[in-house]
């Protein structure tokens, strides 16, 4: 496995992972609602965190020490796709199995943690999305591409910072 981005996003897709389930597994609704939230974006940019270590590895090892920033925006893209592919399966899997827990533990976090206006407001937006919040495919294709974009992100300031002609 020499080649950077298969190691890279292999990595970056484990510890994605391991942070995300077993955030769930371990933790499971003894954290409010906001605090797993948190705790799955800071999982989210740590895994990607080996976006920059990624491009750095290809730049210095199959790049001869040289990359410019649209080399490297593709490199950090490739390496984010691995990450979001487990997000989009865990996102799905996440759904089939523990959606209707979720469900009626996100409610009561924010029955509890929100106004009745901010409450009233929440339970509309969610009968207007209709049976989507309960697919695991929409729930998939919504992880995958918030991982994507968070990968995009992190991929460009890594190729910016670390170009090199």
């Amino acid at each position: 496995m020499n080649n950077p981005i298969y190691r890279f996003g292999l990595i970056s897709a484990a510890i994605l992972f391991v942070f995300s389930w077993g955030e769930w597994l371990v933790l499971g609704t003894s954290v409010s609602y906001s605090t797993a939230e948190l705790i799955g974006y800071a999982s989210i940019l740590l895994s990607l965190l080996f976006v920059f270590f990624g491009i750095r590895a290809y730049r210095d090892k199959v790049s001869d020490g040289r990359i410019n920033f649209g080399k490297g925006l593709k490199v950090g893209v490739m390496i984010s796709i691995f990450p979001s592919v487990v997000a989009f399966i865990g996102g799905a899997l996440f759904t089939v199995f523990f959606g209707e827990e979720f469900k009626e533990y996100a409610i009561n976090d924010f029955r509890k943690n929100s106004s009745p206006e901010e409450f009233e407001s929440m339970m509309k937006q969610m009968e207007s999305m209709g049976d989507l919040a309960e697919n695991p495919l929409f729930q998939g294709i919504i992880m995958f591409l918030t991982v994507l974009v968070i990968g995009f992100i992190v991929s460009v300031i890594s190729a910016w910072i670390l170009k090199r002609a």
